[in-house]
């Protein structure tokens, strides 16, 4: 996904030690129940990026998988 690809290529650069500004997007928006899983270990969508989901969405629940990584 386009998403995955920045991330990796984001990581990337950090490793070669250059500097990169930070992600900009807008909050999540939905009138719906929406239900967020994520696994603790997530490396690729981590866990504080559902939390701050969770705060834009007014009917969310947030649930961290423990001991788990991207495929929950």
């Amino acid at each position: 996904s386009p998403l995955r690809s920045s991330i990796t290529l984001l990581a990337q650069c950090r490793a070669l030690g250059l500097s990169v500004p930070p992600l900009s997007t807008p909050p999540a928006t939905a009138s719906i129940p929406t239900l967020i899983l994520s696994g603790e270990y997530d490396a690729t969508t981590a866990p504080s990026w559902a939390r701050v989901a969770a705060a834009s969405l007014p009917d969310a629940a947030n649930l961290l998988i423990p001991e788990a990584g991207h495929a929950v």
